[in-house]
C-alpha cells in the first residue's frame, strides 16, 4: 500500500500545472486502483480465514476389542471428513507416531495388529479435510489398553461345534509354531524364546513336537531318555504357562505308522500328563501325529477311545486332538465317523502348501460344513518333503480357508535345520531373540501373516502385515530418525524427511509416503527398520480404489535414497532396478472394486544406507 501512496504522489506533482480536468481523470484512476489493491487484500484475508476453518475432531474414541495381538479401535464418523489419522505411543504424554491414515468419512473402526501382551498402549486419533493444504482436527484425548496374553483372553478352551470356544463362548482361533523333533532341537525350548515368538511374532501357541520312534524317541531310547524328554516338556509348559501361551504336547508318531504300536507307552505317558496338567488352562493333548502305512480310522479310534480314557480319567475337559489317517489328511473319515462319548475332541490336518492343493481344501471345508473339529497341527508353505520351493500363492488360499472356518494352526517348524520348512537361517546360532535378518524365507513369511492383517483376510505375506502393515508390528526396532526423503509431518507426502518424526528413520514406524492418482491413492509405510550395514527397512503398501469403477491391474514404481536389494516381499511380484522397485499384483489381488482397497502388500529392502522412498509412480 505504501507505494501505492508514493505513485499517488508523483501523479498529483506531474499534473499540477494541468488543467483540473486532468488532474481529476488521473485522481478517479489512482482511486480506481487503491480499490483493487484493497480489494485483493481482502480475497487473501478471506482465503487464509478459510483455511483456518478445521474439520471437527472424532468423538468416543474407544478401544472395541482387544485380542493377544491386537487392538481394535472405534469412534464416531465425522460429517466432512475426507480421513483420520491414527497415533499411537507407549507413553500418554509424549512420543506418539502416526501408524495409520484411513480414508473415507464413514471409516470408524481400525484394528492395529502386531501388538505385545503385557504391553500398554495409548491411541489418539484425528479427521482430516483435503484440498490444497489439508485441515486437520484436533487429537482426541488419549485412550488407554493394555495387551492381555492368550490365556488370559481365552482361558479355559472348549470345542463348541466345528470349532474353539473361549471361556465366555466365542469362537477362538489359535495361531502359532510347532517345534521340530525336542531330541533334536531342544534349545529352542525355552523361556526367552517362547517370548520372542509371543510378542515379536504374535504367536499364541507353541506345540512340542515329541517323536517317539526317531532318533531318541520316546519309545525307543532308554529310561535316561525318557526323563529327559519329560523334563523337556515340564520346563516348555512351565515356561508357556508364564507367558500366557498355549502348549500341544505332541505323541508324534511317524516310522511307527501306526499308534497301537507304541499304545502301552502312550497310555502310561498321557496318565502322568494328565494327571500333572489336569489343572492348567493352556495345555493341549495331541495323542498320535500322521498315522500312515495304511493305518485305517478304525484303528486309529480303537487307539484313540483308550487313550481318551486315560486322560479323562484325570483331566476331565482338557482339549484333546486325534491324528487322521494317511498323514494326517484323511479328516473326512473322521467326519463320516467321529469319536462319540467325549467332548472336548477335535481332528488334526496337517499339509504343504506346494503338495497339497484344491483336492485338500475341498476335503477341509467339506469336514468343517459337516461341523468337524479341525485343529492343523502342522503345515508348511512348501513341498511336503519340507524342502523345494516356497509356495506363497497356494498358501494364501490356506489361510483364507482356516480364516473362513476359524480353524486354528501351528506352522513347522522352529529350527534351523537346512530345509526350507525350518523358520531360522541355517547359519542362525541364536536360540531367542531374532531379528527378522536371522529369519529363514519361511520364518520371514509366517512373521508378516502373523503381524498383520492378512491374519485375518486370509492372504499371503505379514506385516497385515494387510492394512497397510499397520505400521508397527512389533519388529526389532533399530536406531533412531535420520530423516529420509519423502514424508511431511502431516502425511500428505511430499519431499525432504523429519527426523524421524512420522517414521522415514531407521527403527521408526508410521507413513513414508502417500501419493493420489487418477482414481487411486497410495500409502507407502514403514513398518520396521534394523541392522547397521547393510540397514533393513520393513514396508507395507496400501493401494485405495478412489474412483467408482473396478480398477483393473496396478503397478506401482518405487524410487529409494540409494542402491536397494530385495530381502522379501509378499503378495506381489517385485523387481529391483538398483534404486527402483516395481511392484505388480498377484492374480487375487489384480482387481479393486470401487470403494475397495488392497491392503496386503509388504517387502523388505537393504542397503547400505538408511533408506528413505523418495519417489512414487503409478505405471
Amino acid at each position: 500500500m505504501q507505494g501505492a501512496f508514493i505513485w499517488i504522489r508523483k501523479i498529483e506533482v506531474r499534473n499540477m500545472d494541468r488543467n483540473g480536468k486532468n488532474r481529476r481523470r488521473a485522481l478517479l484512476l489512482v482511486l480506481a486502483v487503491m480499490l483493487v489493491l484493497c480489494g485483493g487484500l481482502l480475497l487473501q484475508s478471506g482465503t487464509h480465514t478459510q483455511a483456518a476453518v478445521r474439520v471437527a475432531a472424532p468423538q468416543k474414541l474407544r478401544v472395541a476389542e482387544k485380542t493377544p495381538s491386537s487392538v481394535k479401535l472405534a469412534w464416531q464418523p465425522v460429517s466432512g471428513a475426507d480421513g483420520y489419522q491414527i497415533y499411537r505411543s507407549a507413553s500418554k504424554s509424549s512420543g506418539y507416531q502416526k501408524v495409520k491414515t484411513l480414508y473415507g468419512e464413514a471409516e470408524h473402526t481400525w484394528r492395529d495388529y502386531g501388538r505385545v501382551p503385557n504391553q500398554t498402549y495409548y491411541y489418539k486419533i484425528r479427521a482430516f479435510q483435503k484440498g490444497t493444504k489439508n485441515s486437520y482436527s484436533a487429537k482426541t484425548a488419549a485412550v488407554k489398553t493394555k495387551i492381555p496374553t492368550a490365556v488370559a483372553k481365552y482361558g479355559k478352551l472348549s470345542v463348541k461345534g466345528a470349532g474353539l470356544v473361549d471361556q465366555k463362548g466365542n469362537a477362538v482361533q489359535l495361531r502359532g509354531v510347532s517345534s521340530h523333533g525336542m531330541s533334536w532341537y531342544p534349545q529352542y525350548l525355552n523361556e526367552k524364546a517362547f517370548r520372542t515368538m509371543r510378542d515379536e511374532w504374535g504367536v499364541e501357541v507353541v506345540r512340542l513336537a515329541m517323536y517317539t520312534a526317531e532318533y531318541n524317541g520316546y519309545c525307543t531310547g532308554d529310561a535316561a531318555n525318557r526323563t529327559a524328554l519329560k523334563e523337556q516338556i515340564y520346563d516348555a509348559v512351565d515356561a508357556a504357562k508364564k507367558l500366557g501361551l498355549y502348549v500341544i504336547i505332541d505323541w508324534h508318531i511317524l516310522s511307527d505308522s501306526n499308534p497301537r504300536t507304541y499304545q502301552t507307552q502312550a497310555k502310561a505317558f498321557f496318565k502322568t500328563m494328565a494327571k500333572r496338567y489336569q489343572d492348567y488352562d493352556n495345555v493341549i493333548y495331541e495323542i498320535c501325529n500322521e498315522p500312515n502305512g495304511g493305518t485305517g480310522w478304525s484303528q486309529i479310534k480303537s487307539y484313540a477311545k483308550q487313550i481318551l480314557k486315560t486322560i479323562r480319567t484325570y483331566d476331565k475337559d482338557g482339549i484333546i486332538i486325534v491324528g487322521t489317517p494317511t498323514w494326517s489328511q484323511d479328516v473326512d473319515r473322521a467326519a463320516a465317523s467321529p469319536i462319540t462319548g467325549y467332548k472336548n475332541i477335535m481332528y488334526a490336518f496337517h499339509f504343504y502348501a506346494d503338495t497339497h492343493r484344491d483336492s485338500y481344501r475341498a476335503k477341509v471345508e467339506a469336514a468343517a460344513k459337516a461341523g468337524l473339529p479341525i485343529f492343523v497341527t502342522e503345515y508348511g508353505i512348501c513341498d511336503a518333503s519340507g524342502s523345494g520351493a516356497i509356495n506363497r500363492s497356494e498358501a494364501g488360499k490356506w489361510m483364507k480357508l482356516l480364516n473362513t472356518y476359524k480353524i486354528s494352526s501351528c506352522m513347522w517348524n522352529l529350527s534351523n535345520k537346512s530345509e526350507t520348512s525350518a523358520m531360522l537361517k541355517a547359519d542362525c546360532t541364536k536360540t531367542s531373540g531374532w531379528k527378522l535378518s536371522d529369519l529363514s524365507d519361511a520364518g520371514k513369511w509366517f512373521v508378516k501373516m502373523m503381524q498383520s492383517s492378512l491374519s485375518t483376510v486370509g492372504s499371503t505375506g505379514n506385516g497385515s502385515a494387510g492394512n497397510g502393515g499397520n505400521a508397527g508390528g512389533s519388529g526389532n526396532a533399530g536406531g533412531s530418525g535420520n530423516a529420509g526423503g519423502g514424508g511431511s509431518t502431516d502425511g500428505t507426502g511430499g519431499s525432504g524427511g523429519t527426523n524421524g518424526d512420522e517414521g522415514t528413520g531407521l527403527g521408526q514406524t508410521g507413513v513414508e509416503l502417500e501419493s493420489s492418482f487418477s482414481g487411486a491413492e497410495v500409502c507407502v509405510s514403514t513398518s520396521n527398520g534394523w541392522g547397521e550395514k547393510p540397514y533393513y527397512k520393513q514396508y507395507a503398501l496400501r493401494i485405495a480404489n478412489t474412483g467408482t469403477k473396478e480398477l483393473q491391474g496396478w503397478s506401482l514404481v518405487l524410487t529409494f535414497s540409494d542402491r536397494i536389494e530385495l530381502e522379501s516381499g509378499w503378495c506381489g511380484h517385485f523387481e529391483v532396478n538398483q534404486k527402483t522397485l516395481t511392484i505388480t499384483p498377484e492374480d487375487y489381488n489384480r482387481s479393486i472394486a470401487a470403494g475397495g482397497s488392497v491392503d496386503n502388500v509388504g517387502f523388505i529392502v537393504k542397503g547400505n544406507q538408511v533408506l528413505a522412498v523418495v519417489k512414487l509412480e503409478w505405471k
